[in-house]
C-alpha cells in the first residue's frame, strides 16, 4: 500500500490539468473509509526507514524485527560463553599433558627405576618436543612455561632417582 500511495504521489505531485499541486493523491472525497496504513501515510508521510533506504532494504529491516528479539536472545548467551569455551581450549591444549607427565613420574612408580629410568626419560624427551610446538596466543604463555618446568623438574627428578639407584 505504501508503494502505490509514494508511487502515486510522486506521478501525480505536480498537478495536472483537473487537479492542483498536491491535490491527488488525497484521503478527502473517498467513499469508502482509509485502511490505518493509508491513514498513516497521509498523516506522516512514508514510514520512516522508507525515506532512507530502498524499497526491499526497508520492508525485510520492517519483517525482521520479529525475527531480531528472539535472536539476539539467542546470541547474547552464545557471545557470554564464547570466551569461556576459547579459555577452556587454549589451556586444554597445555593441560592434556600432565596426564603423560604422570605416567612417567617416579613418585607414581615405585618400581626399580634403574631398568625404567632410560625409558621414561626418553618418553619425557618425547613430551617436551611435543609440548615446543604448541602455538598459543601470549595471554597462555605463562602456563605453557609452567608446563616446561615441571617437564625439567621431573627429568631431575629421574636423574636423582637413577644416581640414587646406582649409588
Amino acid at each position: 500500500m505504501n508503494l502505490l500511495l509514494q508511487a502515486a504521489e510522486e506521478v501525480h505531485e505536480t498537478g495536472g490539468a483537473f487537479e492542483k499541486e498536491g491535490q491527488f493523491p488525497s484521503p478527502k472525497h473517498l467513499d469508502f473509509e482509509l485502511s490505518e496504513e493509508a491513514e498513516r501515510f497521509f498523516k506522516s508521510g512514508p514510514p520512516f526507514l522508507q525515506r532512507y533506504l530502498p524499497f526491499w532494504v526497508a520492508v525485510f529491516v520492517t519483517r525482521m524485527k520479529v525475527m531480531l528479539l528472539p535472536l539476539v536472545a539467542l546470541l547474547v548467551p552464545f557471545f557470554r560463553l564464547m570466551p569461556v569455551v576459547y579459555r577452556w581450549r587454549m589451556r586444554s591444549r597445555i593441560y592434556r599433558w600432565y596426564s603423560s607427565l604422570d605416567a612417567v613420574d617416579p613418585d607414581a612408580h615405585k618400581e626399580d627405576l634403574s631398568r625404567s629410568s632410560d625409558k621414561y626419560l626418553e618418553e619425557l624427551d618425547r613430551i617436551e618436543e611435543k609440548v615446543t610446538r604448541i602455538s598459543l596466543p601470549l595471554a597462555y604463555a605463562e602456563e605453557l612455561y609452567a608446563l616446561r618446568v615441571h617437564i625439567d623438574m621431573l627429568r631431575k627428578k629421574l636423574h636423582a632417582a637413577r644416581e640414587k639407584e646406582t649409588a
